[in-house]
């Protein structure tokens, strides 16, 4: 195990490591085009800590540097009827319990905004998509209403207007 680190959500200093996996792949949705790519995949340590004070767990171990997403990165799931049943109902659900109707809305982690485009369509919504994976079909419009931007949410995307905010 690494040296504990303070939990990111309450800042105690109380964490009890309770799983430790070394060098795994970092990527699970990275398709590599040979096989021996993949061998040599990046990989890093997964060690999880439970905080005694808020219950939240995490991994002790986490690299940002390894965290480099590309274009490559596929993690759609909206190809399977099952899963856009379910992304469906979650979304009607987020329209309804929020009335999430004529607002601004951002998706962090966004992939080709298939459930932005849910929540915009069903509530007449303005929404930005982040996520450093996007990548624009040519034959895809989203829309006047929809944007999305190839990069990482960070502070310099703070002022844009928002009334709902998610991270799926």
């Amino acid at each position: 195990m690494t040296a504990l680190s303070p939990c990111p959500v309450c800042a105690a200093a109380d964490t009890e490591p309770i799983l430790s996996l070394p060098q795994m792949p970092v990527f699970c949705n990275l398709l590599w085009p040979e096989r021996e790519d993949a061998r040599r995949a990046p990989r890093g340590d997964i060690e999880l800590g439970f905080c005694r004070q808020c219950g939240h767990i995490y991994n002790l171990a986490f690299d940002a540097g390894l965290m480099t997403y590309g274009q490559a990165y596929e993690n759609s799931l909206h190809f399977s009827p099952r899963f856009q049943s379910y992304a469906s109902a979650l979304a009607r659900t987020l329209v309804e319990r929020y009335d999430l109707h004529g607002k601004d809305i951002i998706e962090i982690g966004s992939g080709q905004g298939d459930f932005l485009r849910m929540l915009c369509a069903l509530g007449d919504n303005r929404g930005v998509g982040f996520d450093p994976s996007y990548v624009p079909e040519p034959t895809d419009d989203p829309g006047p209403e929809i944007t999305f931007v190839q990069d990482y949410f960070t502070a310099r995307y703070a002022d844009r207007p928002v009334d709902f905010i998610y991270s799926r």
